[in-house]
């Protein structure tokens, strides 16, 4: 385990640990220690060394016997050894481990299970020693005869190495305010272990990075060893931590800590714990099973403190599957000063003239990124206005404008504030690296007459036979309630049955629902260059008053076209691209799935500029999952009473950010529109077994499932949406290979929505 951070070096250690590892694959071990001079040995007799498995064994009959060293380093190290005891500290005492004569562990226990202790010392001369220390001398027939064998305790690898990162050490600033003098473990079973990097546990399916810490500190409260179950409590103290000022001591941590019910239906819990100085309370806990990766701080005042991190259990009761463990990293000591400000989201974030307002935070920050709390913003902006909550609201004035945040008179600015003009519908969309200027051009045909109850007004098209490029915007208003129904389909062999009918199962066709009212939206050709049969026409979709605070979600509309109000027209769309129609509609935006949106865009600009330049678009992809967990929960309302009563929100991606929630609808509408984004081919896909919705994207040469639904933890109703634990069981896998594929005799259950338009039956 790693204790970091004491101080030490090598010179000398190298010499006399050399040869004490064990060597599983060696015919026999060399005994280093019982037969160097440079070591001190009580009771020799007492001691015995194996030569089959490099172990020193010592008789716990005889009080004080073991063996000690001096060393001179002349840089840091890591002392490590392992070591297993097998006595009662009631009869026999303990075994002790001490540093400069003064005791870093204390061992007793007959748990027969191997410890890993790593201790980092630093440079100069030190004295190591081991040795059995007992209270109660004279006691040991009695422990014989209750446990059939002699009080012992083991030890092997002893070994001097350069210091790990596991974590990171105690900083000192400017003034060498923080002196931090110790590092101590102990316990039942602690190691550094590497996560650095972690990929999905499915590398063949591509590299995207889970988690990105690297070698951390792991103290466990259960092991499994030669088939029999451990548990207890690991320790790391930090002992005689001075600060000259006011100071924070930060970590990260992740639980991994499994409760459970015995068979008498009794309640087991493991938790972290971590004290400062003699406080009874813990400073900080933790509990939960796979938990994401957290920050916690510990303010401590000027003076001399010690710090301890408990993983413990209640008991020793173990059930049958435990995995209990807590992770440490990044523990720092900074002056509990403010050293900067942060501001998001960061990244472009766009708006229009009296559009939009964007909400943004700002954080005060010690040296060590750590947040200082309650802390009051003032907020000013070059443009637009800005409220005292950090909400800015766009003015009447297009432009590139500046956000900035001012804490304790330290500040950050958020430059990338574009406001586009009341047309910005009408402006060039990027999309893949290629720019659709939406232009309509060589109009013909009939003048587009006004219906009953649609007007309809520039830029929307003039006449029913026009060229666009990707898409056209449709403006206007509707009266008498009347929503507009806009149904697009590219022609090509399938689109018309043999009656001369439309189709319905045909790929290259959607349907698009504008709610009444005044209306402007882009209308996008999503299938590739070619013709395009686009129909517009009133439709009676009808509103429910229990919707009203869902934004008006429609039910209902899904009616015939009727005649006397069907505008009928012949689009060319002329984009100059050879992507396939399969290519566009997987890249393009759909109703449902709107990555041309200012309000996805920001999102995903936010996400994005949170990593470093060179971050692979395996990392892209797993921050747009992180973040849509991190901020969304799973909405049971619309879940359970859309199925039956009215009360179901609406599931596009513009609305699950509004609402941050979504059952799996939502969650694959949003997915889809930030892997589009990312310049991803994805599609929504659809279960009928299972009612069920995800997104599938095509990565690395395949087509993968990402499903944010079923890997997402958090609670509804939670005021931190972030989940509780982490999942990647559905990020970037085969579909072949998950549980939402199932085979009727009508064959397999996969379906690819094509068009993802606004009218879908309720899924999970």
């Amino acid at each position: 385990m790693k204790k970091t951070k004491l101080f030490i070096s090598a010179v000398m250690l190298t010499l006399l640990f050399t040869g004490c590892n064990s060597n599983p694959s060696g015919p026999s071990y060399t005994d280093e220690i019982l037969n160097n001079p440079d070591w001190e040995i009580t009771n020799k007799s007492a001691i015995h060394f194996d030569t089959s498995n490099g172990v020193y064994t010592i008789n716990a009959k005889e009080n004080g016997c073991g063996f000690k060293t001096t060393i001179t380093s002349a840089e840091p190290k890591t002392v490590n050894f392992k070591i297993k005891t097998h006595i009662l500290d009631q009869y026999d005492g303990y075994m002790q481990f001490l540093i400069d004569d003064e005791i870093i562990g204390q061992y007793t226990g007959t748990y027969s299970i191997w410890q890993n202790e790593q201790i980092d010392i630093g440079s100069g001369t030190h004295t190591f020693e081991w040795k059995h220390y007992d209270t109660n001398p004279g006691t040991y027939s009695n422990f014989a005869a209750n446990k059939q064998a002699d009080p012992y305790i083991a030890l092997k690898e002893i070994k001097l190495t350069d210091q790990s990162n596991a974590i990171k050490s105690i900083n000192k600033d400017s003034n060498n305010a923080v002196i931090s003098k110790m590092w101590v473990a102990s316990g039942f079973y602690s190691e550094v272990v590497d996560k650095d990097p972690v990929y999905a546990s499915w590398p063949q399916y591509g590299k995207a990075l889970v988690d990105t810490h690297g070698k951390v500190l792991k103290l466990a409260t259960y092991k499994l060893e030669d088939g029999n179950k451990c548990c207890g409590n690991s320790t790391m103290t930090i002992k005689e931590i001075e600060v000259s000022e006011d100071s924070t001591l930060s970590f990260d941590y992740k639980c991994d800590l499994l409760d459970w019910s015995d068979e008498n239906n009794v309640y087991h819990k493991n938790y972290l714990k971590v004290y400062v100085d003699d406080n009874t309370t813990p400073a900080v806990e933790g509990s939960g099973f796979k938990q994401i990766w957290q920050k916690a701080s510990i303010n401590l005042p000027k003076g001399i403190h010690t710090v301890k991190f408990v993983s413990g259990t209640d008991d020793f009761y173990f059930g049958n599957n435990i995995t209990n463990a807590t992770y440490i990293d990044n523990i720092t000591l900074v002056p509990n000063t403010i050293a900067s400000v942060d501001i998001y989201p960061k990244g472009l974030q766009e708006t229009y003239v009296n559009g939009d307002a964007i909400k943004f935070n700002a954080k005060a920050l010690r040296s060590d990124g750590s947040v200082i709390s309650d802390k009051i913003v003032s907020w000013s902006s070059t443009g637009g206005s800005i409220d005292s909550d950090g909400l800015f609201t766009p003015g009447s004035a297009e432009g590139t404008f500046t956000v900035t945040a001012t804490i304790d008179g330290l500040s950050a600015s958020n430059q990338t504030i574009k406001i586009h003009g009341s047309n910005y519908l009408s402006d060039p969309v990027t999309i893949n690296n290629h720019t659709f200027t939406g232009e309509i051009s060589e109009e013909s045909g009939t003048l587009f007459s006004k219906t009953n109850n649609i007007t309809l007004e520039a830029p929307s098209p003039k006449y029913t036979k026009f060229a666009a490029n990707g898409f056209f915007v449709l403006k206007g208003s509707t009266t008498n309630n009347k929503s507009v129904r806009v149904f697009i389909r590219k022609q090509g062999p399938g689109a018309l049955t043999s009656n001369n009918q439309y189709n319905p199962n045909y790929r290259y066709q959607a349907d698009i629902l504008i709610p009444p009212g005044d209306f402007e939206q882009r209308i996008w050709l999503r299938f590739g260059d070619g013709l395009y049969d686009v129909e517009f026409a009133e439709a009676d979709a009808t509103f429910n008053e229990n919707y009203d605070q869902y934004e008006g979600a429609l039910t209902g509309w899904n009616v015939p076209f009727s005649e006397g109000s069907v505008i009928r027209c012949e689009v060319t769309n002329k984009t100059g691209l050879n992507w396939s129609s399969d290519d566009c509609a997987y890249l393009m935006p759909s109703d449902n799935c709107q990555c041309d949106d200012l309000l996805i865009s920001n999102a995903f600009n936010a996400v994005m500029a949170e990593l470093p330049e060179n971050a692979s678009l395996g990392q892209k992809l797993q921050a747009l999952y992180d973040w849509e967990a991190h901020t969304s929960h799973y909405d049971y309302v619309s879940f359970s009473n859309g199925q039956s009563t009215p009360k179901r929100k609406k599931q596009d991606a513009v609305h699950v950010l509004k609402y941050g929630m979504a059952i799996c609808e939502g969650y694959a509408d949003l997915y889809t529109a930030f892997a589009r984004l990312a310049g991803v081919k994805a599609t929504f896909q659809y279960s009928r077994n299972l009612n069920h919705n995800w997104t599938e994207v095509y990565y690395d040469g395949k087509w993968r499932m990402i499903d944010v639904t079923w890997d997402d933890t958090t609670n509804e109703g939670s005021v931190d949406k972030k989940p509780t634990s982490e999942n990647y069981s559905y990020f970037l896998i085969d579909p072949n290979d998950a549980s939402h594929i199932k085979t009727n005799s009508g064959g397999s259950d996969r379906i690819t929505v094509y068009s993802r338009t606004a009218f879908t039956e309720t899924q999970q």
